[in-house]
């Protein structure tokens, strides 16, 4: 998934930090590039997935929300990989 700001390296902690494991895309890409893009695994039940939906939203907003980085949140109490 392309992000429409900032980059999946620091994208990732903030998803991490709200309980989603996300790749950035740039340890995906031998070259270096697609620093803008983020791999969502989406292979779980649709409870999981609806939480981690929500999970994602929190760490966009967290992050930005299209308008630039903000602070980070606080750690979730369990990691969910999506």
């Amino acid at each position: 998934m392309r992000l429409p700001h900032g980059d999946g390296d620091s994208f990732a902690p903030t998803a991490l930090r709200h309980g989603v494991a996300v790749l950035p895309g740039s340890g995906l890409d031998a070259s270096g590039g697609s620093k803008e893009f983020i791999r969502i695994h989406f292979l779980a039940t649709p409870d999981t997935l609806t939480e981690a939906v929500g999970r994602l939203a929190a760490a966009w907003q967290a992050y930005g929300g299209g308008h630039g980085r903000g602070d980070p949140a606080p750690r979730a109490p369990r990691s969910m990989a999506v």
